[in-house]
């Protein structure tokens, strides 16, 4: 049986899932585009390693002490795999204008007016944040099972082998535009490569967004442990 909680936690992610899809949908229908269906793309994509977290940690769970481990641990893989798909969208910023925004009246700045503009901005914004924030809930379930396979100490050193993993996969998909499926559609190409992408390039950016995904990883899970041990 699924842990009442974790469909809980499933019930409002997919409901504001939902309200996305919608304001995307929208967005398509009054400024007759077709853009905002990569949005919904990406978070379908960073739902993946959410729903492997759910299957790991329920099955763990579940039948502790017995013979899931294969289980769980090629479910992991996999989850590690698209990893990188949830904080990918807080990329997709790159798609914003600063043009389209302010502009300047004499010497005042001033900002545009238009609506839909600013639903363009708003929109990206929200899945982004969903986006991101089923990526800490996947890393956060995970890190539970190994702390309480292992210890506090090993927990958090995979937190931080993760982050950064997940910087370099992001690397990967926004400037490189490998994805996850790559690993078996074109695994000799996605591994030739990454064997001999170890350049400067590479590397500050894995580190620059791995850095910011472990302390805003540290912040979150901070705030969470902070409502359960209010005193």
């Amino acid at each position: 049986m699924i842990n009442k909680r974790l469909i809980s936690i499933f019930s409002v992610f997919f409901l504001v899932t939902m309200i996305g899809v919608v304001m995307a949908a929208n967005g398509c229908y009054r400024l007759n585009t077709y853009r905002y269906l990569i949005y919904i793309w990406n978070l379908f994509l960073a739902w993946i390693p959410f729903g492997f977290s759910l299957i790991v940690h329920n099955r763990y769970y579940k039948g502790k002490g017995n013979s899931n481990n294969i289980v769980i641990f090629i479910c992991m893989c996999i989850w590690l795999l698209f990893y990188p798909n949830a904080p990918y969208i807080i990329t997709d910023f790159i798609h914003i204008s600063v043009s389209k925004y302010p502009f300047k009246i004499e010497d005042t700045l001033e900002f545009q007016r238009n609506f839909w503009i600013w639903y363009d901005f708003i929109l990206i914004a929200f899945f982004a944040l969903i986006g991101y924030l089923l990526g800490v809930a996947s890393l956060y379930f995970n890190q539970i099972i190994v702390k309480d396979k292992f210890n506090a100490f090993i927990s958090w050193i995979f937190v931080i082998i993760v982050s950064f993993l997940g910087g370099y996969g992001i690397y990967l998909g926004r400037f490189v535009r490998f994805n996850s499926w790559d690993i078996v559609s074109n695994p000799m190409k996605l591994f030739g490569y990454i064997i001999n992408s170890f350049k400067l390039e590479a590397i500050y950016f894995s580190l620059m967004l791995g850095t910011a995904l472990l302390f805003t990883y540290i912040l979150v899970y901070s705030l969470i442990n902070f409502k359960n041990n209010p005193e």
